[in-house]
C-alpha cells in the first residue's frame, strides 16, 4: 500500500507472495496455461512505483525468488477454470541477473482471492486453467491484496458509546468479544484509489445482520456465525475475508474515487464491532506488514520489537474460511 504525502506517492512497495509455478513459457507456446502440481515458489515483489499494482510494472520493478533478483512482465488476469471463486493474476520473467536458476519465460500464477498467511494459500486448482495467454484481461487493474481494515466513518464500539475509526487515538478503550475491553496500541489511516481490488467492499444495512451500511477493504475478515460453520468446518464462528463475502452476492465493490482506510492494533487479534458488525483488528503477519508504508512499519517495530524476524506472530482470533469455504457458507 502506498501513502500520500502532498499529492506525491512517497512509498516504494515490497510485497511478499507464494507463487504457484506454471509449466513451460504459456506466452510463447500459445498454448492453456498449467499450474504445476503441488509446487510454489516464494517471492518478494520490489515496486518502485508504490502502486502496488501488478499490472502496472515499470522499468525497475523486480522480483526477488531464492535470493535472486528478476524483471518481469505482467501477462494479465483471469478466472482459473471459469471460476470467479479463483481469480488469478500471471507474470513471465524477462531477465535476470547472473547465475540466477530461473530463465527468461518461466512463469508463475498468483492467487488473488486468498490472503497470504492464512491456511491453503495459494489456493488455485492445480492443472489445466482452461486459460491462454491471448485469453487474460491485461486492460482491467489487478493490485496486491491489502490489509484488513475499516473505511473512516465506522463507527466501532468503545467503553462509552461509539467513535468514528478515524477519530480513534492510542489508549482508547476499545470492547472487544473475548477480552472486554482492550487499550488501542496502534492506529494509523492511509488514502488510496478506490479502484480494483483496493476498492471498498460495502454491506447494506441488514445483508449480514447490520443495522446500517458498513465498508470495509476487501481483505477485512468478517465473524460469521451460525450451523452452516459448524456443520462445514466444525465451528460455529468463523471468519470470511469481505471479497469473498461480495464474490457470494452479500456486498458489493465501490469503484472509483478515492477512500480513506484505518487500522486499529490491540496486544492481540481481536474481534471488535464497527457499525453493529462484529470482525477483526488488525493482524500481525509478514503480508500486512509488508504492505503497510514503512513509516508505520519502523513504528510498529519500536511498539513490537520481536516482529523484527518477520514471521507471522500471533494466532488469528478465529478460523479463516478459504475462498470456496466462504462460497458455501454465504449460500
Amino acid at each position: 500500500m502506498w501513502i500520500i504525502t502532498e499529492g506525491k506517492y512517497t512509498q516504494m512497495a515490497t510485497i511478499s507472495l507464494t507463487l504457484q509455478n506454471v509449466n513451460g513459457d504459456p506466452f510463447t507456446s500459445g498454448g492453456n496455461i498449467n499450474i504445476t502440481t503441488g509446487t510454489t515458489s516464494d517471492a518478494v515483489f520490489n515496486e518502485t512505483s508504490g502502486s502496488v499494482s501488478l499490472s502496472t510494472v515499470l522499468t525497475n520493478d523486480s522480483v526477488t525468488i531464492g535470493g535472486f533478483t528478476y524483471f518481469y512482465d505482467y501477462l494479465g488476469s483471469g478466472d482459473v477454470r471459469g471460476d470467479p471463486g479463483q481469480p488469478a493474476a500471471f507474470i513471465r520473467i524477462t531477465s535476470s541477473e547472473a547465475f540466477a536458476p530461473l530463465k527468461v519465460g518461466d512463469t508463475f500464477a498468483i492467487d488473488l482471492a486468498g490472503q497470504p498467511g492464512n491456511a491453503g494459500y495459494p489456493n488455485l486448482q492445480n492443472g489445466n486453467t482452461q486459460l491462454r495467454v491471448s485469453d487474460l484481461d491485461t486492460e482491467s487493474s489487478v493490485q496486491f491484496s491489502g490489509v484488513p481494515c475499516f473505511v473512516a466513518g465506522t463507527r466501532i464500539r468503545m467503553r462509552h458509546g461509539t467513535k468514528a475509526v478515524e477519530e480513534i487515538e492510542v489508549g482508547d478503550e476499545v470492547w472487544t468479544l473475548d477480552h472486554g475491553l482492550q487499550p488501542v496500541r496502534w492506529v494509523s489511516g492511509v488514502e488510496v484509489a478506490a479502484l480494483g481490488t483496493l476498492a471498498p467492499i460495502e454491506f447494506a444495512a441488514g445483508s449480514i445482520g447490520n443495522t446500517e451500511r458498513l465498508c470495509v477493504s476487501p481483505q477485512h475478515r468478517i465473524l460469521i456465525e451460525g450451523w452452516r460453520a459448524e456443520l462445514l468446518l466444525g465451528t460455529d464462528q468463523v471468519l470470511v475475508a469481505a471479497c469473498h463475502l461480495a464474490d457470494a452476492g452479500l456486498a458489493r465493490r465501490v469503484q472509483g474515487g478515492r477512500v480513506r482506510y484505518f487500522h486499529i492494533r490491540f496486544d492481540r487479534h481481536e474481534i471488535i464491532d464497527g457499525n453493529g458488525v462484529l470482525s477483526e483488528s488488525l493482524y500481525f503477519g509478514r503480508q500486512s506488514l509488508s504492505m503497510l508504508p514503512q513509516e508505520s512499519v519502523q513504528e510498529l517495530l519500536k511498539l513490537f520489537p520481536e516482529l523484527a524476524d518477520g514471521t507471522d506472530l500471533e494466532l488469528v482470533a478465529r478460523r479463516v474460511a478459504r475462498g470456496y469455504e466462504a462460497a458455501v457458507l454465504a449460500a
